[in-house]
């Protein structure tokens, strides 16, 4: 301590002062950096949310297509089955056929066509 009884104290307290101002700038790095990070994760989820949103539009225009295909499909099995009932013109569809012709390979005791 000094003779007033101040000097030394406020040396103490300057220099005390001067580490708190330190720890505070590295606080500030610290603190920096992880901004820096958090604005790296922010924009790469940004990225990622992006591509997810493209994805859901793609998946959407899929959903549409195959439900236009399932459409078509069914008319397609409509007319195939119409036209072999034409064709056929006994009363019995390809379907039956097919398993006619098994069973007169299996009475024949013929190998399978196919």
């Amino acid at each position: 301590m000094s003779a007033s009884g101040n000097g030394t104290d406020l040396g103490h307290i300057v220099a005390m002062l001067g580490d708190v101002l330190e720890g505070q700038r590295d606080i500030r790095g610290v603190l920096n950096d992880h901004t820096r990070v958090l604005n790296d994760h922010t924009r790469i989820l940004n990225d990622h949310t992006r591509v997810l949103n493209e994805h859901t539009l793609t998946l959407g225009e899929h959903g549409s297509r195959l439900d236009d295909l399932t459409g078509q499909v069914h008319f397609l099995r409509e007319a195939v089955t119409e036209y072999h009932a034409s064709v056929m013109g006994h009363g019995f569809l390809i379907t039956e056929l097919d398993a006619r012709v098994r069973r007169i390979e299996r009475h024949l005791d013929l190998p399978p066509a196919a």
